[in-house]
């Protein structure tokens, strides 16, 4: 959780805790992040990395939580794991 956190905030500083909790053995955090077009992303860590869109409408945000979250994959050295989209593979 640690390193992701740190990840995350070396990409974007402005990167805030907005729900937390724990329990023997394991650990989940909810993320704020800036965001120029709306207010903010929502990104959650638990077992494993979840992205969660704030609005559910189908409104472009020019790629960039996309960019975001993969420079945080990048510098953690995790592999993309479980995507059915050619998208996601794309560079």
């Amino acid at each position: 959780m640690q390193q992701f956190e740190a990840a995350l905030r070396s990409v974007a500083p402005e990167a805030r805790v907005v729900e937390a909790a724990s329990s023997p053995g394991s650990e989940y955090r909810r993320f704020a992040v800036n965001d120029k077009l709306f207010d903010h992303d929502d990104i959650d860590m638990a077992a494993q990395v979840k992205y969660v869109w704030p609005i559910q409408q189908a409104v472009t945000d020019f790629g960039s939580q996309r960019q975001r979250l993969k420079e945080v994959r990048r510098r953690l050295g995790w592999r993309l794991l479980g995507c059915d989209l050619l998208e996601c593979y794309e560079e």
